[in-house]
């Protein structure tokens, strides 16, 4: 639910963005993946704090959880990029499903393999390869300004 909350406010935006009709949107598109890329690569990595209070009820695990990823990781990379994607594709339902569906696969996978990766991968190497990504992706954006 939260992965798709997320999404949803990802979309929503491009779907406001997309009414503008103009190459800005693709420029709008390359800046969110360049300040991603740029927010992945100067960011120290944050040491996690101890849990001080665990809560009695599965209920509330699940709040406390959904709580964590809608506020805490509001505006992160991958929110940012389903947003610029969004803002290039025909179908608004397929942008936020394939977002939704993207951040559960992130979570299931650093859930069951991202400790073992961090375990056997330098952290340099892990954040070249997502800071990378968002430039790939910065610079399609890009072609979508300057060639119309």
């Amino acid at each position: 639910m939260a992965f798709a909350a997320k999404m949803l406010a990802a979309v929503l935006l491009a779907h406001f963005l997309v009414q503008l009709h103009s190459r800005w949107t693709d420029l709008l598109s390359a800046v969110a993946f360049f300040i991603s890329a740029l927010f992945l690569w100067f960011k120290e990595p944050e040491t996690p704090e101890p849990v001080t209070r665990i809560p009695r009820h599965w209920w509330g695990a699940a709040f406390v959880g959904f709580g964590s990823l809608v506020f805490v990781e509001w505006g992160e990379p991958s929110q940012i990029a389903v947003a610029a994607m969004a803002t290039r594709s025909q179908s608004l339902l397929a942008a936020w499903l394939g977002g939704t569906l993207g951040m559960a696969a992130k979570g299931i996978l650093a859930l069951t393999l991202g400790s073992r990766l961090r375990q056997r991968l330098p952290l340099a190497t892990l954040r070249a390869v997502t800071t990378g990504s968002c430039c790939l992706l910065g610079i399609l954006s890009l072609r979508g300004f300057f060639v119309r």
